[in-house]
């Protein structure tokens, strides 16, 4: 992101708080609330994990097409989040979204990758329902994001707490085992 970006937003955000509080540009920039918030955003823009227009406070989920297919196979559970990424954070296939345990930026995601985390952006963004993810437990008993993995990532970048994701009836017990 250029500083151009960066400027632009806090012109904005001066604009933004001056017609809010009645405040000059001037009078408002030494204030140290506003201050935070200008470093703030541009924390989210060097990061480019900010998506506009996403509203994930009431997430709808459905089943996804797999799961459709044979769901008496499955179970739905709810997982915070956090928990979510760290124990897939272990798993061989997390580097493509995870970076030491942490989402990368969108810039440091691979084209393919990032096509998919594009993707997922705009079907949040839709507002439609949301297919739920897919877990499972890998080869070396760790938690396993089997399908919507850049779902999982966007939603993570919106600081949504949990997410409700399906899991084979068959790995029930090691599934509880690794959340614990």
């Amino acid at each position: 992101m250029t500083q151009g970006a960066h400027t632009a937003v806090t012109h904005d955000l001066v604009g933004l708080f001056g017609d809010f509080y009645g405040f000059g540009s001037l009078e408002i920039r030494g204030h140290k609330i506003f201050q935070r918030l200008v470093y703030f955003v541009n924390d989210l823009l060097d990061k480019n994990l900010y998506c506009e227009n996403m509203n994930v406070q009431n997430i709808e989920w459905c089943l996804s097409e797999t799961v459709s297919r044979n769901p008496e196979k499955y179970q739905t559970v709810d997982i915070q989040t956090a928990k979510l990424l760290d124990l897939w954070s272990s798993s061989m296939v997390a580097f493509e979204y995870l970076q030491n345990g942490t989402l990368r930026s969108k810039d440091d995601l691979k084209p393919a990758s990032r096509e998919k985390f594009d993707e997922a952006e705009k079907l949040v963004r839709s507002g439609k329902s949301l297919p739920q993810p897919l877990l499972g437990i890998g080869i070396y008993d760790t938690l396993e994001i089997a399908t919507q993995r850049a779902l999982v990532c966007v939603l993570a970048a919106q600081n949504v707490p949990s997410i409700r994701a399906s899991l084979p009836i068959s790995m029930e017990k090691k599934y509880n085992k690794l959340v614990k």
